[in-house]
């Protein structure tokens, strides 16, 4: 896996528990990186609020490398200053949804340069909600 990932890490998913194709993706990166060596955990919106500050404060304390979250479950009440790269692989069509998942690692106490990279492949849906984003 060629990602910065020296440093802890956080990918953002829009649609985890939605549809089907987007989860078996979200498992298929979760196996992919512990396989190349890389502590990973996570959460959904379908995770209770209590199992999600235990995995958001395992993460702070540095017991996982990367950190998996669904746009929406991740998008209000967490800081994550502990990672300095942010991912986003699913667009939403919100853009101030994204600018907040971005900004949850940008927070006071991040001592580091805040990366945000997405992951996107040309022509997909993903691509033409990107342009209309960004470029219209």
């Amino acid at each position: 896996c060629s990602m910065p990932l020296f440093e802890e890490s956080m990918f953002y998913s829009a649609l985890q528990e939605d549809w089907g194709i987007l989860k078996r993706r979200t498992l298929y990166l979760k196996e992919k990186l512990k396989k190349d060596g890389f502590k990973v955990t996570g959460f959904s919106g379908s995770d209770s609020s209590s199992k999600r500050k235990i995995i958001v404060d395992s993460f702070q304390e540095g017991l996982f490398d990367v950190i998996i979250i669904s746009l929406k479950a991740g998008n209000a009440g967490i800081t994550l200053h502990t990672a300095n790269n942010v991912f986003i692989y699913d667009l939403w069509f919100n853009p101030q949804v994204l600018a907040q998942a971005i900004a949850r690692v940008h927070r006071i106490g991040q001592n580091k340069d805040v990366n945000a990279y997405f992951l996107i492949l040309d022509k997909t849906f993903d691509k033409t909600i990107y342009d209309i984003i960004y470029f219209n």
